[in-house]
């Protein structure tokens, strides 16, 4: 590790290990986001036409989704090729869907469509994973018991295990009369207003750096 590293590990040196910092303070990426509501098995519509997922970002920060990779541990690869940037906005809701006619016609919005082909929800137990080529990774694991026909299964905690996910209630209809909400938060996921923005590093590193010379001055004092 080289002397500005370090020194930008303990909050001291020279204003230019502070600079060293914040040039290489690593931004929000797809770990920092939240799997919070997938849609499996419908009974109004089929599977084919009708699986999407939701994500969540509760960062400060716009984290850029083009070039991800979507898949599961098994065959099934789609790679967003949005052809620009695809951005999911703090504390902002993105649904990921199939791309079909059916659910183009529901009374959601779908920030990204997909193929059947590439990637598909088993009801029996799959996998759901988003990666980047700097090897951040987000991923849910699940099995049959994750999956109601005609429900999505829903975060009510900001922890991603698989306890902390629930059908959603049957108030919450959308499209041909499937339950879930995709998009928004249910009365269950009180939890994600309450989520607080990440520190920056760069505020972090500022006020460390503040206090260590603050430190100095008082004893030199």
């Amino acid at each position: 590790m080289d002397v500005f590293s370090k020194n930008c590990m303990a909050g001291s040196g020279s204003f230019f290990a502070l600079l060293y910092c914040l040039s290489t303070s690593q931004a929000a990426s797809i770990s920092d986001l939240l799997i919070t509501e997938v849609m499996a098995n419908l009974s109004k519509v089929d599977d084919k036409v009708g699986e999407w997922f939701e994500l969540f970002n509760p960062t400060s920060e716009s984290i850029n989704l083009n070039n991800i990779i979507i898949k599961d541990n098994d065959y099934d690869s789609h790679t967003i090729n949005y052809g620009g940037p695809l951005w999911i906005l703090p504390k902002s809701f993105f649904v990921l869907a199939l791309s079909s006619s059916i659910i183009k016609g529901a009374d959601f919005i779908v920030n990204y469509f997909y193929n059947y082909k590439d990637f598909k929800l088993a009801n029996s137990g799959d996998e759901i994973i988003l990666s980047d080529t700097k090897n951040n990774f987000l991923s849910l694991h699940y099995s049959s018991g994750f999956v109601e026909k005609g429900q999505s299964s829903e975060l009510v905690s900001k922890d991603m295990i698989l306890t902390n996910y629930q059908p959603t209630a049957s108030v919450n209809t959308y499209g041909a009369g499937n339950f879930g909400t995709p998009g928004s938060s249910s009365s269950a996921q009180k939890f994600l207003n309450n989520i607080p923005a990440p520190s920056t590093a760069m505020l972090f590193i500022f006020i460390l750096y503040f206090f260590k010379q603050l430190k100095y001055k008082v004893i030199g004092f």
